[in-house]
């Protein structure tokens, strides 16, 4: 069984990424749960407190350890299938019930003003370029690539997929649709930096 704090967490989330942060009440939050709101109380001191929290459970991650499975390290001197997967890999995170939920409230987060966190979606979006800029690092380093900066390849790989993503979310593509836009990109990618 769940614990409360949970329960409001994840009570939270579905909400705030339905109803947006200032859309839903701790009111609502406590009736999705079916307690009382004093009991929220009990375990956050504000709304606010409970997104702090949110952000703060999402942005403490470390993507590479999530994405760069052993296959897929694996597969590093192949560039183009390393690519292909990197990308699937990442439509396929950014796609799960919960990460979609995070992505929406960062969306919405852009008109919340608070001190209490400072994570938005542009630090979300440079939190996989980070990782993916010492891939490329490397494989500049063992010639798998053409010389390049790698913090540019590295925008120009992973900002590309992401406003994919957010467009299949809005036109409710299909996994194969998904995986077809992704094939392309890395065709036309690799065409691009390939030696």
């Amino acid at each position: 069984m769940k614990d409360t704090k949970t329960e409001i967490f994840n009570a939270a989330l579905t909400l705030f990424s339905e109803k947006s942060y200032h859309g839903a009440s701790i009111r609502d939050i406590a009736k999705k749960i079916g307690k009382r709101e004093s009991s929220i109380y009990n375990h956050f001191s504000s709304k606010e407190e409970i997104l702090t929290d949110i952000i703060s459970n999402f942005s403490n991650r470390n993507f590479g350890k999530i994405i760069l499975t052993d296959e897929l390290i694996n597969q590093i001197s192949k560039p183009e299938k390393f690519f292909s997967n990197l990308g699937m890999n990442l439509m396929g995170f950014w796609n799960s019930d919960k990460e979609r939920m995070f992505i929406k409230i960062l969306f919405y987060s852009n008109n919340i003003d608070s001190k209490e966190y400072e994570y938005s979606l542009s630090n979300y979006l440079d939190d996989f370029k980070k990782f993916t800029s010492i891939i490329f690092d490397e494989m500049i380093k063992h010639k798998y690539i053409l010389k390049n900066d790698s913090k540019l390849l590295s925008n120009e790989f992973i900002s590309f997929l992401f406003l994919h993503f957010i467009e299949s979310l809005l036109q409710n593509k299909t996994n194969l649709e998904i995986k077809e836009f992704v094939k392309a990109h890395v065709a036309f990618f690799w065409n691009a930096i390939k030696r």
